[in-house]
């Protein structure tokens, strides 16, 4: 027979429970606790832009000796042109992660909650990796204008 109270604590212990809930446009999104390595802050100058990529893939920042992708949600969920601070925040991804590894630009990091108050909450989505295109990763081929 199982002790009532050793239930409780394992239940309070599973790791998927928790999320982190952030604002995107006019958004909540909330984020697995278990999914997120680190909340950056990204100054816009360390920004290097990639060119010929699609515009929800904002460029890549040096962070903590890798460079790491970063995907404008708002790009990708409102079709909002992206960010226009000089200083923002990014969600990074760790490994437990369909898209390990990437950043994905929020507007500000709400709080967390549990997957009861998720579910009870329609106000809030949880993230989706699906939204994130993988034409994302695909350089756009430029093409010179005929004259």
């Amino acid at each position: 027979m199982t002790d009532p109270l050793e239930a409780d604590l394992d239940s309070l212990a599973l790791p998927d429970s928790s999320y982190f809930l952030t604002q995107v446009g006019s958004r909540q999104l909330a984020f697995p606790a278990t999914e997120i390595a680190e909340v950056i802050l990204v100054d816009r100058s360390q920004v290097l832009s990639l060119p010929f990529y699609q515009p929800g893939l904002l460029g890549v920042v040096h962070v903590q000796g890798q460079l790491v992708p970063l995907v404008t949600l708002q790009f990708l969920l409102e079709g909002a042109s992206g960010v226009t601070r000089e200083v923002f925040n990014a969600v990074q991804l760790n490994t437990s992660s369909q898209l390990a590894g990437i950043a994905l630009v929020i507007d500000q990091l709400v709080g967390n909650c549990t997957a009861v108050q998720l579910a009870q909450d329609s106000t809030i989505e949880q993230f989706n990796p699906e939204i994130v295109p993988a034409e994302l990763w695909q350089p756009r081929r430029w093409m010179p204008l005929v004259v």
